[in-house]
């Protein structure tokens, strides 16, 4: 009798090995059952999670930027003083274009290169009398008036984002013309809205100090961030 039990606990043995498991081991059904909930739970955070990084992925404030910038600009420029002929001075728009780089030391302070071109010809009475010889006397015998061609305005500024997508800047640069080159000093505003691709659109606005005049400039700018992300 004891050979026919030590047969049987090693045919049971045998049985429970093939099994893969011993035999008080809990029912694989209730295992599934039991981890069922668990994988419920542990993908139950899934969507709030990826939601949070949607909004996350397009926030400015958060995750890495790119501290170059380069844009081009469409506008006018707004001559209070000038007009198209020396008979009728006033106000003139002068459509203008122009190029900008941007390098980005944070999210808030940048250095960058503002360079501008008008269009058209137009004549523009400055504040200095008409005795040096660059220009003439006004219809109305005041102020020197002057003709400018198509004149080239480059500035080195310092742009300062205090709130999200608003900029401020200021620096100081030369317009050339062929005739005669000023000294000027730009103050500016831009507000601007991302686009995909790392592309954004902004309206802006500018004035000008010049040594002899002044003016105004408005326009939509289209611009670039790209570089290593930061």
């Amino acid at each position: 009798m004891s050979d026919l039990k030590r047969l049987a606990a090693g045919l049971l043995s045998v049985v429970v090995c093939l099994a893969g498991g011993p035999l008080w081991a809990d029912d694989p059904s209730v295992e599934d059952q039991k981890a069922a909930p668990s994988a419920s739970h542990e993908g139950a955070p899934d969507l709030p999670a990826e939601h949070g990084e949607s909004e996350g992925a397009g926030e400015h404030e958060g995750g890495p930027f790119k501290r170059h910038r380069i844009a081009f600009l469409t506008g006018n420029t707004i001559v209070p003083s000038g007009g198209e002929n020396e008979e009728r001075i006033g106000t003139v728009l002068v459509p203008t274009i122009g190029i900008d780089y941007e390098y980005w030391f944070s999210r808030k302070l940048a250095i960058g290169w503002y360079n501008d071109f008008t269009l058209s010809t137009f004549v523009v009475e400055t504040n200095r009398e008409p005795d040096d010889g660059h220009g003439t006397a006004s219809s109305e015998g005041g102020n020197e008036v002057v003709e400018r061609e198509p004149t080239f305005l480059t500035t080195v500024v310092i742009v300062w984002e205090p709130v999200h997508r608003l900029a401020l800047y200021t620096g100081g640069g030369r317009e050339f013309e062929p005739s005669e080159d000023f000294w000027v000093w730009k103050i500016g505003i831009e507000y601007g809205f991302p686009l995909p691709g790392d592309w954004d659109i902004a309206i802006g606005g500018s004035y000008d100090y010049k040594e002899v005049y002044d003016s105004f400039g408005v326009g939509v700018s289209f611009g670039k961030r790209f570089g290593k992300p930061r």
